[in-house]
């Protein structure tokens, strides 16, 4: 006998990209929230490439232009003569327990960027922080010590605060992306090992304070689709800024929902995938998934359904939906709340 498809389906459709990557938030993560949310987000946002070492300054240049955003100001990349090198917003050394993934971070144009090198230098591997007590002080970035938890004083670098959103968004990506059970270094002050939440509360503060207050512009948007043109995928907390809110927020415990919500009666409107909480307010379901045929024929409760439903004809409680195709069967229960 057939079991339910919904689990095998999830499956099959992240190992064939079945929908473009621009579509996967809302295609996905509909409905999902904390660890579950996070690992969707990490299986369809993984890099599908990398560039080789040996090119990894020209790819950075390639991408930023001359523009330095850990200290804000523009610089000469003439290989020649430059004064600039590739810094990691997630020092690779972190991660050195991880040999694979200390490779990979050390090598995705997601956490790269151009800076100093005597900046890199003075700053080492130190975290990205709000520094409070200046050690260095350079032009619109400072190294220095910041109240941290339970540390007294943690050693940070302040970036450029027009840059500090961006660099906020990047350590969302990098949460995402790298998780480890095993951090060295700074990365044990930054990081929890584990799946969910990754970031320690300090540091997810820090970072979300940066996130809300400077938010994305024209110039993140396009260093985002040149990464994906060179490695295959996209930063997400770019392209969806809720999504920080629904991990690390504000909304860190309710199910995701799509910020684009669009008028039920359209019929050229993109559908939103099924999921499986709704609350009253939510107003209609659509009867879709990207993991089943749309030649699929509906049930809703043993009643033939299609299109889109009312939730309030449903009314709130726990309801089945049952799927036929050709070739599969399957069921899924949803819950209606207040």
């Amino acid at each position: 006998m057939k079991s339910e498809k919904i689990t095998l389906l999830i499956l099959s459709a992240v190992m064939t990209g079945l929908i473009s990557r621009a579509d996967d938030i809302d295609d996905y993560a509909i409905g999902r929230k904390g660890e579950a949310l996070k690992t969707t987000i990490q299986k369809h946002y993984t890099p599908t490439r990398l560039i080789e070492s040996s090119s990894i300054y020209e790819t950075v240049v390639k991408i930023n232009g001359n523009i330095d955003r850990f200290t804000g100001t523009a610089t000469d990349t003439d290989t020649e003569t430059s004064h600039t090198t590739a810094g990691a917003a997630l020092h690779p050394d972190w991660l050195r327990m991880w040999p694979e993934k200390k490779d990979a971070v050390s090598r995705d144009m997601h956490n790269l960027g151009l800076i100093d090198k005597s900046v890199a230098a003075d700053r080492a591997t130190r975290p990205l922080g709000n520094v409070t007590d200046v050690r260095i002080q350079g032009s619109g970035w400072a190294i220095g010590y910041a109240p941290y938890g339970e540390h007294d004083q943690m050693e940070c670098f302040e970036p450029a605060a027009e840059y500090k959103g961006d660099f906020a968004r990047t350590m969302f990506y990098m949460a995402t992306i790298y998780t480890a059970t095993l951090w060295y270094d700074w990365g044990n002050i930054v990081f929890e090992p584990n799946i969910y939440p990754s970031l320690r509360k300090e540091a997810a503060a820090t970072y979300m304070k940066w996130h809300r207050e400077d938010p994305v512009d024209e110039q993140e948007r396009l260093l985002n689709d040149k990464i994906e043109d060179i490695q295959g995928n996209r930063n997400p907390f770019i392209d969806h800024p809720e999504l920080a809110e629904y991990l690390w927020g504000d909304k860190k415990d309710i199910p995701y929902r799509s910020e684009n919500p669009s008028d039920p009666d359209n019929t050229d409107r993109p559908k939103i995938p099924l999921h499986g909480v709704y609350k009253l307010n939510d107003g209609y379901i659509d009867l879709y998934s990207p993991y089943v045929s749309a030649e699929a024929q509906w049930s809703v409760d043993g009643k033939s359904a299609s299109g889109t439903l009312s939730i309030h004809t449903l009314g709130t409680g726990v309801h089945e939906l049952r799927y036929t195709t050709e070739n599969e069967k399957g069921k899924l229960l949803i819950t209606i709340e207040p």
